[in-house]
Order: structure tokens, then sequence, then C-alpha cells
């Protein structure tokens, strides 16, 4: 699912400081969503999937570092890149790296513009160059591409941006 505006998730157990940082966050232009310990906002997790977790530490039930030990478990396992003729090697993608993919990955065998890469990967924040596009897909390709410098899953489309080769290149 794309969102036009991230959501966050805002856990802690203090309804008023929560709520507070709740309506700054939406008066910058986010989309909030709050729980009032850990537990609830792993519950929230699952459900709302948010872009990003913003937690206190000490809460009951769960505190903040045991919810982002479980989200972290939970991610994990749905977002993995595995590499190779038989899929042998797990690829340790940052998420700026893994982003691209999938906006490649879900465009595959037609060109995504390098401003369209920058809108769907940066979502709102201020818009990279075009060269720090170019910077987070060669560092994808020496991650994936069995030859870097002669790519044949992520293929430069001249004047246009990149595509992800479904069937990959000779």
């Amino acid at each position: 699912m794309t969102r036009t505006v991230p959501l966050l998730l805002v856990v802690d157990d203090e309804a008023a400081f929560a709520q507070g940082l709740a309506s700054e966050l939406a008066a910058q232009g986010y989309e909030t969503v709050m729980a009032a310990d850990g537990q609830q906002g792993l519950e929230v997790f699952s459900a709302r999937h948010p872009d990003l977790v913003v937690t206190d530490d000490a809460m009951p039930r769960l505190d903040g570092f045991g919810l982002i030990e479980a989200i972290r478990r939970m991610d994990r396992e749905r977002w993995r890149v595995l590499q190779g003729e038989r899929l042998a090697r797990e690829v340790r993608l940052i998420p700026t790296e893994f982003a691209i993919l999938e906006v490649l990955a879900l465009s595959a065998g037609r060109p995504v513009g390098i401003a369209q890469i920058a809108a769907r990967v940066w979502k709102g924040a201020p818009a990279p160059t075009a060269d720090s596009v170019r910077v987070q897909v060669g560092a994808l390709r020496r991650k994936l591409e069995p030859e870097p410098s002669r790519p044949r899953y992520i293929v430069t489309e001249p004047r246009i941006g990149y595509r992800f080769a479904a069937e990959p290149l000779a």
C-alpha cells in the first residue's frame, strides 16, 4: 500500500504527552495513531503498518525495547531479499535500498523515472538529487548483481531511470 502521507505510531503510557506529540506531528502533515503501551503498540503496528514508530522506553505490559524487538522479528521475516540460483544467500539492505528495490520490482519490466523513484522512496521528505538516487542504486547493484558493472537485474534506461528485469539479461 502506498501512502501519500507518512503514518506515524506514537506509543507512550503518558496520555497527555502522547496526545501532544501526535498533535504536533499532525500539524506537520503526518498521519498519526497512538497506543498506550508496548503491547497495544504491537497490535496497532500489526494492523496499520506505520512508516515510523516513536516509543517511550519505560511502559507497562511491554516496554519500548521489547516493542522494537518484536516489530523487528515480525518485520524481518516479511521483508527478506534472497540472492543466487537457489536463493541461498540472504542480502542485507538498508531501508532506502529496499524501498528502491520495491519500487522497481512493483514495476517489473517497465522503466521507472528517477524523479518517480525519489518521490516514492523519500515520501514527502525533501527530494534527493538525481545523483543521490544513482548512488543508492549503485549500492543496491553491488549487493544484488553478480557483476555490478554489467547489471542484469537493475538495468539503466538512458535519460529515464531504471528498470527491474523480471527475466535477467544474459
